[in-house]
């Protein structure tokens, strides 16, 4: 007899779980802010990694005919929310319809604002002392295979040794 009902149990049980709904996210990619690792960085030669989390309900994000779809836009006053465009690391699909969610992770690599008469991405001297570091704040969203954009979320500064 408790053969019997264990058996009966099992059966429920792995009917249950076969039974279980896919999620269910909107057809646009959601992200939030994940982290930043090595958040100080030496202008044009370090990199600052960024790392968000996702959901996207059609889960057609990622890398597809070299297409630069996440898009950090920078909040320095003297960048009038200039967009450098990246490519998304490679995101498998995981079945039709039935929405992905996940991590990803990019580098970030960026230049100080420089001083007039200086170029970008260029050293400055001992001459501008206000200048020998800065500090970025981007904003970013990401845009999915069918164009549909993600909401705007604001990752935490990135610290800029300029000299």
């Amino acid at each position: 007899m408790i053969k019997h009902t264990f058996f009966y149990l099992l059966i429920l049980t792995t009917i249950l779980c076969a039974c279980t709904k896919p999620p269910d996210f909107p057809p646009e990619p959601t992200i939030e802010f994940g982290s930043i690792a090595n958040n100080t960085i030496q202008q044009a030669q370090d990199s600052a990694f960024v790392t968000i989390n996702f959901t996207d309900g059609d889960g057609d994000i990622g890398f597809f005919d070299n297409v630069q779809d996440i898009y950090l836009i920078d909040t320095r006053p003297s960048q009038n929310g200039a967009i450098t465009a990246l490519f998304m690391p490679m995101v498998p699909e995981l079945g039709s319809d039935n929405g992905i969610s996940g991590e990803i992770r990019f580098p970030i690599v960026t230049c100080c604002v420089p001083p007039p008469g200086f170029a970008g991405c260029q050293p400055v001297t001992d001459a501008f002392p206000d200048f020998q570091r800065d500090t970025v704040i981007y904003e970013m969203y990401i845009e999915d295979r069918a164009g549909n954009k993600s909401n705007i979320i604001t990752l935490d500064p990135i610290y800029l040794l300029c000299d």
